[in-house]
């Protein structure tokens, strides 16, 4: 019994080690913007998870957000979310459009992981151009609130590291006083019930649509608690959730 508690403790010891490691990779802070309010929230299905959420500061201030979702849970996901945040931060981005830079984050991808693929999407927010450029990478949509409105801004592309020969577009939206956005994960919506039913895309949009008019620290709490509520408090999947306003002067 003393070797196996000592072998619990030690993988219990490399878990929270991951799973602190990983909480680094999650951009809880985000760099001071301008005319911009961020709010992340997250929460892991295990000690260790597959999202990811970064963004850095470029050098003529505009600011990249790099997003996504490895396939399947655990260690191995987590190691691979590891390894996506870490090319992203490597690459000279502002040499690069936003699908240029998902191209050069397959190649550096491709080669190191061979059972894993990613949802992911990545957008720029344009501080002297004021416009929001996204590219798609396998993601689901992310949602604009504009004047009480939900607006759906959906982009194709294939999934990171899962085909040789992948293809990204650019997708630009001009950004106006008091846009409202929310880019989460797919672990809110497909979350289930008792009844083993999910949440479903439609559903959690219809839970924005009933507060489109709060502030986004509202909505994502709101978001988050209906939620929890439906699943009792079950963690399904990964949650990331990050919402962010347009404050122009």
């Amino acid at each position: 019994m003393k070797i196996i508690e000592d072998f619990y403790e030690r993988i219990s010891e490399d878990l929270s080690l991951a799973n602190s490691t990983q909480a680094e990779l999650i951009s809880f802070e985000f760099p001071r913007m301008e005319n911009f309010d961020f709010q992340v929230f997250y929460k892991s299905m295990e000690k260790v998870g597959g999202d990811f959420l970064v963004a850095k500061k470029l050098e003529n201030g505009d600011l990249d957000i790099f997003a996504g979702d490895v396939s399947g849970h655990g260690i191995s996901s987590s190691l691979v979310s590891a390894m996506a945040v870490i090319a992203f931060k490597m690459i000279d981005s502002v040499s690069y459009l936003p699908n240029e830079i998902m191209v050069k984050l397959h190649e550096s991808l491709s080669s190191l992981v061979k059972n894993h693929f990613i949802s992911s999407v990545y957008l720029r927010l344009g501080v002297v151009t004021k416009n929001l450029t996204i590219s798609f990478a396998g993601h689901h949509s992310l949602i604009l609130i504009r004047d009480s409105k939900i607006i759906l801004l959906n982009g194709t592309g294939t999934f990171l590291i899962l085909f040789p020969d992948p293809t990204y577009e650019n997708y630009a939206y001009e950004l106006q006083k008091g846009d409202k956005f929310l880019l989460f994960s797919d672990g809110f919506f497909e979350s289930t019930n008792s009844q083993n039913l999910r949440i479903g895309l439609n559903t959690f949009i219809e839970w924005i649509q009933e507060v489109p008019d709060r502030p986004i620290p509202f909505i994502i709490q709101n978001l988050v608690d209906r939620t929890l509520d439906y699943s009792n408090n079950t963690v399904h999947d990964d949650m990331t959730l990050l919402g962010f306003t347009y404050k122009c002067p």
